[in-house]
């Protein structure tokens, strides 16, 4: 009463330093309030466990707690107040009132964990570097103000806040790990999601300063990672975004660090951390397994879309176009042969615009079209491992051969010569037994296929020279 007395007679501009006296008393009657209120084991006690109280203390206890919530209701009321009062232009009294209410509400957590007190902790903590900032001399603020000039940020010293300020997302972090110790997962829980919402705006903060960002996102990959390594069992949804996060980090430092790379550059990193992944995926155990063989899918989904758009801008006429050879190949190291039967079919004809790529190509798509008919002994992978053999050899005649054939009708020939050398082989292979047999029955199928399209060929070709379409020259 006499701190409100002595206000109405100071003007406003001298109500400051009455603002810290306003938050002791504040202070004062929220700490009697906290004190007065009956421990949560007491206040959900059965009356037989307080049968053994005195009976003017197992009467009181219910009647004093509205009491004391008026009472703590009164208290931040005032440090508010004096908190309003001293927070523009009075850096240090509005510190220590602030310290005042962060103090009172660490007492109140131990004693009665809750979520509002936890967040209002966090709220008051928050602006401890701000009124810190205020009191320091200039030539301390000039040394925190160096690293602008190494990232970039002199002119804007204050995107420095995406770096300055994540210790808070460490110590939540911390908090969060020390409730779950505990075994209260709900205010585990609620001091991640705080951790998680206010590295999500130091990111947002970073934006405007790419260097900042990187060092930001570094920061936030060690935190998740060491984070999901402490947990015994760590959910899968956390290792996919750890993973994703970690991804994030080395395509922004990339940019980062060289940010005039070409598309052809960026398809190439994006194959190479595809390969990373699923090689990684072979090595790894559990949800980190799962999550390199996830991401490892989803990079092989990206760099192939990227080939085939460097591709198409270049007519399907480019040595990049072996790159996509490296899906279908990790895909057979690592023994996903479904998957690499896919990857085959889509790669290898994203070869045939060069004579080079197209004999690599369809031989590579032969060779492991063979592992795989080797480990899955069926007829569809014998014919599918046939058909890319039979586009080889097409391919190594065509181009193998200068001048050869120089006619379309000499093709007739060829595809004759290729005809007896599969039904020879089928003659060959169909007596014996196992894998033997089934490439013979693979041959047997291809023959039939090239003597119904040979056929066809030639009778329309008599036809086209009977009605006179066209002359035997």
């Amino acid at each position: 009463l006499l701190v409100l007395r002595r206000l109405a007679t100071l003007g406003a501009g001298t109500w400051g330093p009455l603002g810290l006296a306003l938050g002791l008393s504040g202070a004062v009657w929220v700490g009697r309030g906290q004190r007065a209120l009956p421990l949560p084991a007491l206040a959900a006690a059965s009356p037989d466990a307080t049968a053994g109280l005195p009976e003017n203390a197992a009467s009181e206890t219910p009647a004093r707690r509205p009491t004391a919530l008026w009472t703590q209701r009164l208290g931040q009321g005032l440090l508010l107040l004096g908190w309003l009062m001293t927070v523009d232009g009075w850096p240090l009294q509005a510190l220590l009132v602030s310290l005042l209410g962060f103090g009172l509400r660490i007492e109140r957590q131990q004693t009665r964990p809750q979520r509002w007190t936890l967040l209002g902790a966090i709220a008051i903590a928050l602006q401890f570097p701000f009124l810190i900032w205020e009191l320091l001399p200039t030539g301390v603020l000039d040394l925190l103000v160096v690293p602008a000039t190494w990232l970039d940020t002199a002119n804007t010293p204050a995107w420095l806040l995406g770096i300055y300020l994540y210790p808070f997302v460490v110590g939540l972090v911390a908090i969060a790990e020390a409730y779950a110790r505990r075994d209260n997962a709900t205010l585990a829980r609620f001091s991640e999601g705080s951790a998680i919402t206010i590295n999500g705006l130091l990111t947002v903060i970073s934006l405007g300063a790419p260097a900042v960002l990187v060092v930001n996102l570094i920061a936030s990959t060690i935190t998740a990672f060491i984070t999901t390594q402490r947990q015994r069992l760590p959910a899968f949804e956390r290792i996919i975004i750890t993973h994703g996060l970690a991804l994030v980090t080395v395509l922004v430092t990339l940019n980062h660090r060289w940010p005039d790379l070409r598309d052809e550059h960026w398809m190439l990193i994006s194959f190479g951390l595809m390969a990373v992944n699923l090689g990684l995926s072979r090595v790894l155990r559990a949800g980190w397994q799962r999550s390199t063989w996830v991401y490892g899918l989803g990079l092989a989904g990206i760099a192939y879309a990227q080939l085939w758009h460097h591709l198409a801008n270049h007519d399907f006429q480019s040595y990049y176009s072996l790159l996509g050879l490296t899906i279908p190949l990790l895909m057979t190291l690592l023994r996903r042969d479904r998957w690499s039967l896919l990857a085959v079919g889509l790669t290898a004809p994203l070869t045939l615009g060069l004579t080079a790529t197209r004999l690599v190509g369809l031989g590579s798509a032969t060779g492991m079209a063979a592992v795989q008919s080797q480990r899955r002994q069926q007829l569809p992978m014998m014919l599918v491992t046939v058909g890319f053999g039979l586009g080889f050899a097409i391919s190594l005649i065509e181009d193998g051969w200068p001048g050869f054939p120089n006619r379309y009708d000499q093709w007739y020939g060829v595809l004759a010569l290729l005809l007896a050398l599969l039904w020879g082989l089928n003659l060959t292979l169909a007596s014996r037994s196992g894998q033997a047999a089934l490439y013979g029955t693979a041959c047997d199928r291809w023959g039939l296929t090239l003597c119904s399209g040979l056929l066809l060929a030639l009778t329309a070709e008599a036809g086209l020279l009977y009605e006179g379409w066209r002359s035997p020259g």
